[in-house]
């Protein structure tokens, strides 16, 4: 697999590990043509290398990194393995009616993935189609319909939807063509300012800030493997839109919970005093909304000279879909991996493959970020999203054997070796730890699972 491996980190356009480096493992693990398990390990090599180097800019020693890449496949859907109390998550913390999520068809016979993530865009759909937002009036309206058409006017509302194209057309897509020159993951120098010293600490990222304003699942994951490796992690929530249940109890290992409301004046103030002695800031929020409040990079390079930036989207920060709303589920149904996955082995489960695989590239370009601000100084702007991981795993070499991975129940009993059980608010959690292992400086939770607004907004 070691080839393999720095072939996909090759394609992902960064650099080849400099650190000792092992995998262990081997493919299919999931019922997929593409090479999940791969690529998997190959983001977490590339991050377990990124931190290794940034330790040793701090004094430390270099140290190997570790991979099991059937824990690392198996953190692709690290929140549909999580149980509350001995159920699923997902069962356990639902918020009752589940949102109309699925595919439907057009009356050009063409295939609408429909994805609401949030109870403001089950809203937004009765509005659009002017009916009832169940599975089967959905079906009756968009029956009617043209595709383009409604792609357009779901994406106006900022609706999470997108036609279901294959890989050749995603390709040929305006927005396709403009990512298929972007590599997976942008680190973007901002400004000049000196280079700044890493704090003392044991850690890669010991006494490092992070604010995170982010949602599921691929930013507040980025933010949790963040604070895995040391980083202060301060989550902020808006009181009046909260995440959802499961993600938030797969995602909050480790951090601080805290509410700011930024249709508030003093919360803002509030989050701006706490951008002012923050290393690190991560937002998920659609292209320009928080630029609109003043919390966009550059803005934040002035305030907090030496600050790294993270934005997270779906479809990519350039070309016409960089502010069109989406989750993994429209990530892989435009760039082609829902498509092919109707013409060969499925996985069977709801892989997250493109949430946590950015959420791991996202942590690579911050710890990527912070190295080269202690060495050269500068702000850094990192970017990433769901449809450049997606292009990524599309371009790995597919498998001849992919129908020959775990079904659901074997990928279930898989998962039994790895989970660790934690008494936390929600219940007694069984849950996957991180499947990164440094040699020198292991990866830890700073603390228990925490609640939304469990913390106030303050830094340690």
């Amino acid at each position: 697999m070691r080839e393999t491996i720095l072939e996909a980190i090759k394609k992902a356009g960064v650099s080849p590990p400099q650190n000792s480096w092992t995998v262990t493992g081997t493919e299919p693990f999931f019922r997929s043509p593409i090479p999940l398990a791969t690529g998997a390990s190959a983001v977490l090599v590339a991050l377990g290398d990124a931190l290794a180097q940034l330790h040793q800019v701090r004094g430390g020693k270099s140290q190997a990194v570790g991979v099991d890449a059937e824990h690392a496949a198996l953190s692709l859907l690290s929140m549909w393995l999580l149980k509350v109390d001995n159920k699923p998550a997902l069962t356990a913390l639902s918020d009752g009616t589940p949102p109309p999520i699925g595919e439907f068809r057009c009356s050009d016979n063409r295939t609408i993935h429909l994805q609401p993530g949030l109870p403001h865009h089950t809203a937004s759909i009765a509005r659009v189609l002017d009916c009832t937002p169940t599975p089967a009036e959905i079906e009756q309206a968009l029956s009617k319909a043209d595709s383009l058409h409604m792609e357009s006017r779901f994406a106006a509302a900022g609706i999470p939807a997108c036609i279901v194209r294959s890989e050749t057309e995603w390709l040929a897509h305006p927005q396709g063509r403009t990512m298929g020159s972007i590599p997976v993951v942008e680190i973007e120098r901002i400004d000049a300012c000196p280079p700044e010293r890493l704090p003392v600490g044991d850690a890669p990222l010991t006494g490092i800030r992070v604010l995170d304003l982010t949602r599921v699942l691929a930013g507040p994951t980025c933010a949790r493997t963040l604070g895995e490796s040391g980083a202060d992690v301060l989550h902020i929530d808006a009181p009046q839109l909260l995440d959802l249940k499961a993600a938030q109890a797969d995602t909050a290992h480790g951090k601080r919970m805290a509410l700011l409301d930024l249709d508030s004046g003093n919360d803002q103030s509030q989050l701006r005093e706490l951008a002012t002695s923050a290393d690190v800031f991560v937002q998920s929020y659609r292209a320009g909304r928080l630029a609109r409040r003043g919390f966009g990079p550059r803005a934040l390079a002035q305030i907090r000279p030496g600050i790294v930036y993270v934005s997270v989207n779906c479809y990519g920060h350039h070309g016409p879909w960089r502010e069109h709303a989406g989750y993994d589920g429209n990530a892989m149904a435009a760039t082609g991996i829902r498509h092919l996955h109707s013409v060969g082995p499925n996985p069977g489960i709801a892989v997250a493959m493109n949430d946590y695989a950015t959420a791991y590239w996202g942590a690579y370009g911050v710890a990527t970020a912070l190295r080269h601000r202690a060495t050269e100084g500068g702000s850094w702007h990192v970017r990433v999203s769901l449809a450049q991981s997606a292009m990524w795993f599309l371009s790995l070499p597919r498998l001849s054997n992919g129908d020959e991975g775990y079904a659901p129940e074997g990928v279930e009993a898989k998962a039994e070796r790895y989970r660790v059980r934690e008494d936390s608010p929600y219940g007694v959690l069984e849950q996957l730890p991180t499947a990164l292992m440094l040699e020198r400086t292991p990866l830890r939770w700073q603390r228990g699972t925490q609640l939304p607004g469990t913390s106030s907004a303050e830094w340690l």
